[in-house]
């Protein structure tokens, strides 16, 4: 977790250090800085995905937890995964599965 004014930088450096997948939950990035960023992450990094940023994170109940969203809402073991650009629509979405008793396998709050 960095300050927007250095997630840009962040994100290139983790591009540059290999990272493949990078999960960025900072918020307040001006728009032509995340423009900027996910054009050079295209060019000069076509391996690495971007999850965010501004976004809840990623998380495989029972495997990790990157971002925010609380892991007792989470169930282990089910068919079903889930994408939300709101992170409390997507805890909410986890929640109501595990009440039911419906694991999950990976919920991704893609930000926006």
């Amino acid at each position: 977790i960095v300050p927007a004014p250095f997630a840009p930088d962040a994100i290139l450096e983790a591009a540059e250090a290999g990272i493949e997948l990078i999960v960025c939950v900072t918020e307040h990035i001006p728009m032509h800085d995340e423009a900027r960023l996910f054009n050079t992450l295209r060019r000069r990094y076509p391996k690495t995905r971007l999850i965010g940023p501004n976004c809840s994170g990623i998380i495989s109940p029972g495997k990790c937890n990157i971002g925010f969203t609380p892991g007792e809402v989470a169930m282990p073991g089910g068919p079903v995964g889930t994408v939300s650009r709101s992170g409390t629509l997507s805890y909410q979405a986890l929640y109501e599965l595990t009440q039911k008793g419906i694991g999950q396998t990976t919920g991704v709050g893609i930000g926006g």
